[in-house]
């Protein structure tokens, strides 16, 4: 199935704004010296919740014509499920609603489409515009208290003619239009959050992978212009217009030596804390395919340079901060756009909240100063980009478990 997220987007009028940060000085300034610090702190966590959430309900050409809510109560065995119509022009002719513990249980056919009349709840209207049901979760095959749920939300909507809406999430298997979704993504199983160098991170457990949900801001920052980081026993990094609320809100960003830690192993610890290493090519892929509706893990797609796949970038960005058509964080990764370092012959930043880089530790055999498989996110494409990239710019950084 392909659908055409961009559609919504290049609705509205598109303007090209380049934001350039300039900054000129050459003083190398040092703030108070941080030792390459040590993982302090660990909160247990064996509980993968949902919490209330709010999806779209949208139809196959991706309009908006009402959402879909999921509360879920305080002894995590009942949850509350309430469509409601938004755009006046529709209202609902029928609501099919299943929840299941594990996603290949909903009733589908052989062909991968689902089949919403087996779904196990739903009701018939005149013309409705609100419509709540409460399941009891004790009842859903393989649920145990605490787990993940999945929920697939749909309703036959009337304006010229009948058609389906769902609730926004992941796309089923087959050709025609059908989706299913969870709220509020959980944390890795037995690590919610940690501390690392004075700072609280938190975990999101994404296919079978542990990401950390922010991105990595420890050690000492320099002032980028002429400067850059050295092999010298402390971790140094850069902020966005040398300013420390860049990195406080962004991340820091880092020089390729510099975030390995000045081994080029693929899947080095490098700066991130002990249990975790810098994502390789490879674990960014597996990350794309788990994401994208419609590119598997393993799928070619993932092979090519340039923006790749369907929409895994727009379910990776955040659903605020990014200059124009902010993403729907659909699995909780909360990419933001933290622009980068030029590199040391420029001195310069760029590209916040246009753009947001990545490194991987993946160097390039053939060509040593080159990162390859770095990745880039950008407001005006749902796909993710993958290229080379010198080891002079200064990157954001993302950690995932070993």
């Amino acid at each position: 199935m392909a659908v055409n997220l961009n559609s919504r987007a290049m609705k509205k009028s598109i303007v090209f704004i380049l934001l350039i940060g300039l900054f000129v000085g050459c003083e190398k300034q040092l703030q108070d010296e941080t030792p390459i610090p040590e993982v302090t702190t660990e909160s247990e966590s064996s509980l993968k919740i949902i919490a209330p959430c709010t999806v779209d309900l949208i139809l196959k050409n991706y309009d908006v014509v009402g959402t879909v809510t999921s509360t879920l109560n305080d002894d995590f065995d009942e949850i509350t499920i309430t469509y409601e119509i938004t755009d006046l022009n529709y209202c609902m002719k029928e609501t099919n609603l299943d929840v299941q513990a594990d996603p290949s249980n909903f009733p589908v056919g052989n062909n991968g489409n689902p089949k919403p009349n087996l779904y196990a709840y739903g009701a018939t209207f005149q013309c409705g515009t609100l419509w709540s049901q409460v399941v009891d979760l004790t009842t859903i095959n393989g649920y145990v208290i605490g787990d993940r749920i999945y929920i697939a939300a749909a309703t036959l909507v009337k304006d010229t003619k009948p058609e389906y809406a769902w609730g926004e999430g992941t796309s089923f298997p087959g050709p025609k239009f059908g989706m299913y979704f969870y709220c509020n993504p959980p944390p890795c199983l037995g690590i919610s959050s940690f501390d690392y160098g004075g700072q609280t991170y938190t975990t999101v457990e994404i296919g079978e992978q542990c990401w950390m949900k922010e991105n990595l801001n420890i050690g000492t920052r320099i002032v980028a212009l002429n400067n850059d980081q050295t092999n010298n026993g402390t971790i140094e990094k850069y902020c966005y217009d040398d300013d420390e609320n860049n990195c406080d809100l962004y991340g820091g960003l880092y020089q390729w030596n510099e975030m390995m830690q000045y081994t080029t192993q693929e899947g080095a610890q490098g700066i991130c804390p002990a249990g975790w290493h810098v994502p390789t090519d490879t674990d960014w892929k597996v990350l794309e395919g788990t994401v994208d509706c419609c590119y598997g893990v393993g799928n070619p797609e993932w092979d090519g340079t340039g923006f790749r796949g369907y929409d895994a970038g727009y379910r990776l960005k955040t659903t605020y901060g990014w200059s124009k058509w902010n993403g729907n964080d659909l699995f909780g990764f909360s990419a933001l756009p933290g622009g980068y370092y030029r590199g040391h012959f420029y001195g310069v930043f760029s590209g916040k909240t246009y753009y947001g880089f990545w490194w991987t530790s993946t160097s390039e055999y053939y060509y040593p100063e080159v990162c390859r498989g770095g990745r880039d996110l950008s407001y005006f494409y749902n796909g993710i980009r993958r290229y080379q990239r010198s080891k002079h710019k200064g990157h954001s950084v993302r950690c995932i478990k070993d």
